[in-house]
């Protein structure tokens, strides 16, 4: 892959299209590019083989901007978190398809404290997506309105459509669960470093 890449960047540079000293920017984006575009590719791959593409779409349409300024943990390479999206895809596709009694109190139990958690301790930065101080403030406000926004849409939409409510609060839900894992790895390498 990186040698396609390359070569891209390589032809963009002998046409004059870019200076050879931005060639690694270059590289980085179109890496970055494609590992994105993959991603989505195989999510809505996932939700159409799920019988649930719309949902698929809400979910990540919330689970996107919210984690992306809300910080938490990140593993620490993109073949990890590849995995671990899929996984909290699948699962939160196969909660949505699949309904019981007290579905929605208890998506409201687990959705609660985890907006609660995101609001109150965003932004986490991690070893790998550090942040500096002007984007930690600016990153702080866009997730508290985006936390608070979510479960307010996802509140309403119990009234409307439950499957909507799951995606949306799942994409909360599934945030929550980066902080705990973000605070859990910190506390492993503060023991392991004492």
């Amino acid at each position: 892959m990186n040698k396609f890449l390359y070569k891209i960047v390589s032809a963009l540079e002998e046409n004059g299209s870019i200076e050879k000293e931005h060639e690694e920017v270059y590289l980085y984006v179109l890496n970055s590019i494609f590992i994105l575009g993959a991603n989505l590719m195989i999510s809505l791959l996932i939700g159409i083989v799920m019988g649930l593409p719309l949902f698929c779409i809400l979910f990540l349409g919330t689970l996107i901007p919210l984690r992306s300024s809300a910080g938490g943990y990140h593993a620490g390479n993109w073949v990890t978190c590849h995995f671990l999206s899929c996984a909290t895809l699948v699962l939160t596709l196969l909660w949505i398809k699949f309904t019981f009694p007290f579905q929605s109190l208890l998506t409201l139990i687990m959705a609660a404290p985890a907006g609660f958690f995101v609001f109150l301790f965003a932004p986490l930065e991690d070893d790998n997506k550090p942040l500096g101080e002007t984007e930690k403030q600016y990153n702080r406000k866009k997730t508290r309105i985006t936390v608070s926004a979510a479960m307010l849409l996802g509140v309403s939409c119990l009234f409307i459509s439950e499957k909507a409510a799951y995606a949306i609060l799942g994409a909360v839900i599934w945030c929550g669960f980066g902080y705990g894992a973000w605070f859990i790895k910190n506390d492993l390498e503060k023991f392991n470093n004492q």
